[in-house]
């Protein structure tokens, strides 16, 4: 072997040694690096089953029962305006004797209507209250506070009728003559034309009107009703209020009361044909 070649490999054998090759000391495993500490994630709460709120309003046609053996029909607006009549019904035949109007408020099933005044016999000498609790268009319970007196009043909505608060008025339906008995006890006569206009009397008192379906789009008519000069014990009288028309069995009956702008004086009639 000559020198050339002794210098190369000994050349070479220095590189492999500055290299590490063909040595193990070099091969040895990295690190295992030291656990991370990590907060554990809180397990999710079961869900709470909770009552849904009543969103809807009182607004609805309702009867039932009243003390001294009445019963009632009870009309809640749209604007939760509470006006009810008091009788008695005999072959399907609802007659007057007391009428209750007032403004309320309903939400999250609860409704209460406060000033109640009432017109006609019995009419209150004060301002009442009304609290009470409600299925939307399916019951009204509570308790009427009138002159000292509680009274609880229970309703549901009306039995043994094609009525449906949730379809538009049609004039139609109050279209033609109508023979009413009024809360002070006047016979009142009705001719409603197609337009809804209508003229009577109510005992010897000329009356003119109107009845229109209420903008809300439900089974509820606006009514406005003024009293013609005298003899009539308010002459001029300007009333304003709601209606209804509805059928209990195979008698088709119409409801109407309103008050004035001051609830001094306030009217109802409820009759059949």
């Amino acid at each position: 072997m000559n020198k050339e070649t002794l210098a190369l490999t000994a050349l070479a054998m220095m590189m492999l040694t500055a290299c590490g090759g063909g040595s193990d000391d070099n091969n040895t495993s990295a690190a295992t690096p030291a656990p991370v500490a990590t907060t554990p994630t809180p397990a999710t709460p079961a869900p709470v089953a909770t009552t849904p709120a009543v969103t809807a309003s009182a607004e609805g046609v309702y009867e039932g029962s009243y003390a001294g053996g009445l019963t009632h029909l009870t009309l809640v607006t749209d604007t939760s305006r509470m006006y009810t009549v008091l009788g008695t019904t005999t072959g399907g035949v609802f007659a007057i004797s007391r009428f209750l109007e007032a403004p309320g408020t309903s939400s999250n099933g609860a409704y209460t209507a406060t000033g109640v005044r009432a017109y006609g016999a019995g009419a209150s000498a004060a301002d009442g209250t009304f609290t009470g609790t409600y299925a939307p268009g399916a019951s009204l319970n509570g308790t009427l506070l009138l002159d000292g007196v509680s009274t609880t009043v229970s309703g549901t909505a009306l039995v043994n009728t094609t009525y449906n608060y949730n379809t538009a008025a049609r004039l139609a339906n109050v279209a033609g003559a109508w023979s009413l008995a009024g809360v002070d006890g006047a016979k009142v006569t009705l001719a409603v034309g197609a337009d809804g206009k209508f003229t009577g009397t109510s005992g010897a008192c000329a009356v003119t009107g109107s009845l229109a379906p209420r903008p809300s789009g439900k089974n509820v008519f606006t009514f406005s009703v003024v009293s013609g000069p005298a003899p009539c014990a308010r002459p001029n009288e300007v009333i304003n209020g709601v209606a209804v028309e509805f059928s209990i069995g195979s008698v088709r009956q119409l409801m109407a009361a309103g008050s004035t702008d001051t609830r001094a004086n306030g009217i109802a009639w409820v009759g059949a044909r």
